[in-house]
């Protein structure tokens, strides 16, 4: 029962004040030590702090010694859908002839975004990238600038990414060892690839930085390539990332690699 003074009105006492607030990463520390003592600090409610780790995963590979200018791999497998889903293609290929870039390229019909250094060489490694949520399976073709002689791919499934453009490097030694260095933010993970062509070479790897997942070797050890990923909670400054070959490529050569940052 509520009182209410003699000789007025009805009197109804005001609503308490409520607050909402969108997310308790949107509230600054200070004030979230204060609004809710003791949660500051507390894993998952830093604000800025990433929504989900990255998560990287081979799910199919594929190479084609068919010299043509448009390759087009049907009804390869791309992993079980998701909202973030983004599907990776690591491209190495080698020119028919001729330095060669790609062109154009689409992933479940849908076109793909190039990332990386994507300019003409005779061996080339080059990402493409796409998001998309629905589906396990997708056509992938790849449009070269000119006539291509081997095309290898290796399809990742990548969640929780950021859908800015990634950090990438690479190089054109054509070494036994080549190393690029690329910082790795906490909760990313990083793709690559290798090519070399030449009979000395008769096997890939990679001793720093990325985990070996599935080597092709396109013509009886002459062009061989070699793919490889990783992910990690914690930031790497500086991060090397080392390819390995048997032995030296006197001929042509080229690695690359991608890293990507966790969505926020």
């Amino acid at each position: 029962m509520i009182d209410h003074p003699a000789n007025s009105n009805l009197w109804i006492p005001q609503k308490p004040a409520i607050i909402r607030v969108a997310s308790l990463r949107d509230i600054a520390p200070p004030a979230l030590a204060s609004f809710m003592p003791g949660m500051a600090g507390v894993v998952g409610f830093t604000p800025g702090a990433p929504a989900g780790p990255v998560a990287i995963s081979l799910t199919d590979d594929t190479f084609s010694t068919t010299a043509q200018t448009t390759f087009t791999f049907n009804g390869r497998a791309i992993g079980a859908a998701a909202t973030t889903r983004d599907v990776l293609v690591v491209v190495a290929f080698r020119g028919n002839g001729g330095a060669r870039s790609i062109s154009n390229a689409t992933i479940g019909e849908g076109a793909a975004t190039i990332d990386g250094d994507n300019s003409a060489r005779v061996d080339s490694v080059v990402m493409l990238r796409r998001r998309l949520a629905s589906g396990t399976t997708a056509d992938i073709s790849i449009t070269f600038s000119g006539s291509v002689s081997h095309c290898g791919i290796a399809i990742y499934r990548m969640t929780g990414a950021s859908t800015a453009a990634p950090t990438t490097n690479h190089s054109t030694s054509n070494g036994t060892s080549v190393t690029v260095n690329i910082t790795v933010p906490a909760e990313g993970g990083a793709v690559g690839g290798n090519i070399a062509d030449w009979t000395s070479v008769s096997a890939m790897g990679w001793s720093a930085g990325l985990n070996e997942d599935v080597e092709h070797s396109m013509a009886s050890g002459f062009v061989l390539s070699d793919y490889g990923s990783m992910t990690s909670a914690t930031e790497l400054s500086s991060q090397a990332f080392t390819a390995t070959r048997s032995g030296n490529s006197t001929g042509n050569a080229h690695m690359q690699v991608a890293v990507y940052s966790p969505a926020t």
